[in-house]
């Protein structure tokens, strides 16, 4: 698993904030976009790169599947770690942070729900009275949180799933 530490914290995808709940750009861990060999290819091509330096001189790069340009709007990232002086060390596929978050909502079949509309109608319409509509307004507030939570959830599964799949 590659890997490099930001604010003390290890960090596996350059794709996603500190807590793995956000997009977050490569730039943000200091990766700059630069010309390289293509590691993949044994013949001295140019691509080109995100790249990290890491203290040890080691680097870190975030590229295409085929080496040859940056992953702006791929839907997947390749993620290599070289050594100065032995070459590619390592090299696998990273997820972009919205294909992982575009996947966990497939997860569920809850979905977000406008109540306001319905709690209105109810309150103009069912002559429930004053308390009850109050009531229903208690539930609407309780049933916002509980979408809430329901994100919260989400976002902590994208993490699991995360970190079982990359380790």
């Amino acid at each position: 698993m590659i890997s490099f530490s930001h604010n003390d914290t290890s960090i596996t995808n350059p794709y996603e904030s500190e807590c793995g709940r956000f997009e977050m750009p490569p730039a943000h861990y200091g990766f700059i976009e630069a010309n390289t060999t293509v590691t993949i290819h044994d013949d001295g091509r140019m691509g080109r790169a995100l790249i990290k330096t890491l203290e040890t001189g080691e680097q870190i790069r975030l590229t295409t599947e085929d080496g040859l340009s940056v992953p702006a709007n791929a839907t997947e990232a390749w993620i290599e770690l070289l050594d100065p002086t032995h070459g590619l060390c390592e090299r696998h596929p990273v997820p972009l942070a919205g294909t992982l978050a575009t996947y966990v909502q497939t997860l569920t079949h809850l979905t977000e729900i406008e109540l306001d509309a319905t709690l209105q109608r109810l309150a103009t319409d069912s002559g429930c009275g004053e308390d009850c509509v109050k009531v229903l307004d208690k539930a609407n507030e309780l049933i916002a949180l509980a979408y809430d939570v329901h994100e919260e959830i989400l976002a902590a599964t994208a993490r699991q799933l995360s970190i079982f799949y990359y380790g």
